[in-house]
């Protein structure tokens, strides 16, 4: 992360592909 701090809109981004890689 570049601030350091966890950025919401790339996890949201990552357990969608996530979500739609399991189904």
């Amino acid at each position: 992360y570049e601030d350091g701090e966890p950025n919401e809109e790339s996890y949201v981004v990552l357990r969608a592909k996530f979500d739609k890689w399991l189904a």
